[in-house]
């Protein structure tokens, strides 16, 4: 290799590397803002966890007003818990004067953010009448919303909607059916319903039924509204 070829490779690799310094000084910065902001969001999630278990303490020894107002704090700060218990305490009047329009708007807050036993609410209210108005198409949706998130109690209520027949078209299939994902998710006496249906329905319509089960999850139940 001549002189001028030993030059030239020496400068190409000394620029190499103040490149490769370049970018391992970037990485190195960008894992330092990583770390800071993954050290100001458990931060964060902890100071959450302490105001709320304070809450829960004020609440459980009875100064319900304290409870309220820091429990109301942290739902305005997106405390999907909070959430739910600001909504609870303006629906019973506990910490707070009764308000059912405010319960209401924290309910639905909670609900679309995920709140499961939020969701459930919801669909017991649209159910029961929003301003004297059952609505089985609403209640429906948001205890769909509620069993595909896990909860039992959403999957049973479904099942005795569609049992009775109060607010949606009487549905013993479909009832069977929810029954059975009740039961999947730890709901004891869904038994007992399943055992029920099982002498009202013929067996072909047990069968549909249990054809059904598997789908009803995969539907899509988010409500447009509400």
């Amino acid at each position: 290799m001549i002189l001028s070829d030993l030059i030239a490779n020496k400068a190409t690799q000394a620029g190499l590397s103040r490149h490769l310094s370049a970018h391992e000084r970037g990485l190195s910065r960008l894992l330092k803002q990583c770390c800071a902001v993954i050290v100001l969001c458990c931060c964060a999630v902890l100071v959450g966890c302490s105001d709320y278990n304070d809450a829960r303490s004020a609440y459980a020894a009875g100064r319900h007003d304290e409870a309220f107002t820091k429990l109301l704090k942290l739902a305005k700060d997106g405390h999907l818990k909070a959430q739910y218990e600001v909504a609870m305490m303006f629906n019973n009047g506990i910490g707070v004067a009764k308000d059912k329009e405010e319960a209401w708007n924290w309910f639905t807050r909670a609900a679309k953010a995920g709140n499961v036993d939020a969701q459930v609410e919801l669909g017991a209210h649209y159910e029961a009448g929003v301003d004297g108005q059952p609505n089985g198409i609403m209640a429906a949706q948001w205890w769909k919303t509620a069993a595909k998130n896990g909860s039992g109690v959403a999957a049973f209520n479904l099942g005795t909607m569609y049992r009775s027949g109060r607010v949606t078209a009487r549905d013993l299939v479909r009832a069977y059916a929810w029954f059975m994902v009740a039961e999947d998710l730890g709901v004891i006496t869904a038994k007992d319903h399943l055992r029920n249906l099982r002498d009202l329905i013929p067996e072909q319509d047990v069968a549909k039924a249990e054809r059904l089960k598997d789908g009803l999850m995969k539907e899509d139940p988010a409500p447009a509204k509400g």
